[in-house]
């Protein structure tokens, strides 16, 4: 069953500098970081995922162009409600990608925004 939205991804110049930013002016605080840059943040009751970005060009369609990227969405049975998205004629944006007991998978909504569905062995939201 989706559970809720899990996190917002936005993406960076300078994760680091971004990350300060929200931590000094929203109370937030890194609570998962990758060697990549790729930073998660709790905002209160929410997540923020920071991650760098490749390219300035804003006319690339890329999951790695600045600003708002996707919508992360958690469930707490990966394999039965990714099933029901493709059942549903809904378009996978990749193949899942399955790290330790991390499950992802991403698709596009009817206008092509990216979401994502998440299942970890613990909620970023209890940390």
């Amino acid at each position: 069953m989706i559970t809720g939205i899990e996190h917002t991804g936005l993406v960076a110049r300078d994760t680091d500098k971004l990350c300060e930013f929200y931590e000094k002016y929203f109370g937030c605080k890194v609570i998962l970081s990758y060697p990549n840059g790729t930073k998660f943040l709790k905002c209160h009751n929410g997540i923020i995922e920071v991650y760098p970005m490749k390219s300035d060009d804003e006319t690339v369609y890329d999951n790695y162009v600045k600003g708002l990227r996707h919508l992360a969405f958690e469930t707490d049975d990966f394999d039965k409600d990714r099933q029901m998205l493709l059942d549903a004629g809904v378009k996978p944006a990749a193949e899942p990608i399955i790290k330790d007991t991390m499950k992802l998978a991403l698709f596009y909504d009817p206008e092509m925004n990216l979401f994502h569905l998440i299942q970890r062995p613990e909620s970023l939201l209890l940390k």
